[in-house]
């Protein structure tokens, strides 16, 4: 990581984005240095200069995709939707398997964010948003399920699907989706229901014991939700 950052540092001067940054990035990523990462990527860039750098559409496709798994590794779910949606929005005329896996990944953290999806900027190409929808089916079958607040929904959804998201590398972000809507079902009772027994809240939202939902309750009083 060392070596690669020292050469992005001595290269910023004379262009913002470079293949060497794409690199370093998926090294980060692959040794979990995720904070050197986030440093890189929150310096912004400014201009993409091609000529200079030998930057090619994969390397910039490629930087804001590991950009977005950086910040999935901080858990910063909003930096992470937007290098997501930068990635899907950038002008293309076939789709880009890394902005078919940009997509997936952007269902997933909109869903533990805001319990929504969140789709790309207006300026995105209709034909690419349309194709997208189609080889994500089963992502998008999860987000519907999800704005039921039907766990059972959720379980039936990643059981039909469990292969597909471990064979994408998503399962873990999964098990966070279905997380984030325990929470979400969790605070919806409290909102609706002044007083409420563990044992009460454990049953509505299907989780095992009261003890599992007292672990949830302090979560969210811990996070200010």
């Amino acid at each position: 990581v060392k070596p690669l950052h020292r050469v992005v540092a001595a290269l910023s001067s004379a262009f913002d984005v470079s293949p060497i940054h794409t690199d370093l990035l998926q090294v980060c990523l692959a040794s979990k240095c995720y904070h050197v990462g986030a440093k890189i990527l929150q310096a912004g860039i400014i201009q993409v200069s091609p000529m200079p750098s030998g930057l090619t559409a994969t390397d910039m496709l490629l930087y804001l995709y590991y950009g977005g798994m950086i910040f999935l590794g901080l858990k910063n779910f909003e930096d992470a939707m937007f290098m997501f949606q930068m990635c899907i929005a950038t002008p293309a005329s076939v789709v880009s398997q890394i902005v078919v896996e940009a997509k997936k990944k952007l269902v997933l953290a909109s869903l533990i964010q805001h319990g929504e999806t969140v789709g790309p900027p207006k300026y995105s190409s209709a034909m690419i948003q349309r194709h997208l929808k189609a080889v994500t089916a089963p992502y998008n079958e999860l987000a519907t399920a999800f704005s039921t607040f039907s766990m059972d929904g959720v379980q039936e959804i990643v059981h039909k699907h469990k292969a597909i998201f471990v064979a994408d590398c998503n399962y873990g972000l999964v098990k966070q989706v279905m997380d984030a809507l325990y929470l979400r079902n969790i605070q919806r009772l409290t909102q609706t229901y002044i007083t409420l027994s563990l044992a009460d809240i454990a049953q509505s939202v299907k989780l095992p014991s009261p003890a599992v939902a007292e672990m949830y309750i302090l979560r969210m009083i811990e996070a200010g939700t």
